[in-house]
C-alpha cells in the first residue's frame, strides 16, 4: 500500500515539528514542508498530496490565499486549516474541509491522520 503524502504549511517551523511529529505518531505518511502559500501552491502541484495542514497567518502569501488557488484545480483534496485565529476559522468562507485551532493536542489531528 503507497503511503499518504502530507503536505505542511506553516511559517513557523516549531509547529511544523508539532505536526510532523503528531501525524508520524499515526501514520506512515511522507511528509512534505512549506513556509509560506506560494511554495506551498508550488509543492502541491508537483506532488499532489492527500492531505493538507495549513496555517492561515504566513508571510509572503497567507493560507487562505494558497487554498483558493489550490482549490481553483483542486476541489477534493483535504485542506485542513490549523490556525490560532478562531475569527478566520470558517470552513464555508475560505474553502478549507476542517479547522483546528492552535495550540491543539495530538487527539485534534489524530482523526486526519488515520
Amino acid at each position: 500500500m503507497k503511503a499518504k503524502k502530507i503536505l505542511i504549511v506553516d511559517d513557523d517551523r516549531f509547529y511544523q515539528q508539532i505536526i510532523s511529529l503528531i501525524v508520524k505518531r499515526f501514520s506512515d505518511a511522507e511528509l512534505f514542508f512549506a513556509s509560506d502559500g506560494n511554495v506551498a501552491v508550488e509543492i502541491f502541484k508537483e506532488i499532489r498530496p492527500d492531505l493538507v495542514f495549513i496555517d492561515l497567518n504566513m508571510p509572503i502569501s497567507s493560507g487562505d490565499q494558497a487554498i483558493k488557488r489550490i482549490r481553483e484545480f483542486d476541489k477534493k483534496t483535504p485542506i485542513i486549516m490549523v490556525s490560532g485565529d478562531i475569527l478566520s476559522c470558517d470552513e464555508q468562507i475560505i474553502g478549507t474541509s476542517d479547522f483546528v485551532l492552535k495550540p491543539f493536542s495530538s487527539e485534534h489531528l489524530e482523526r486526519f491522520c488515520t
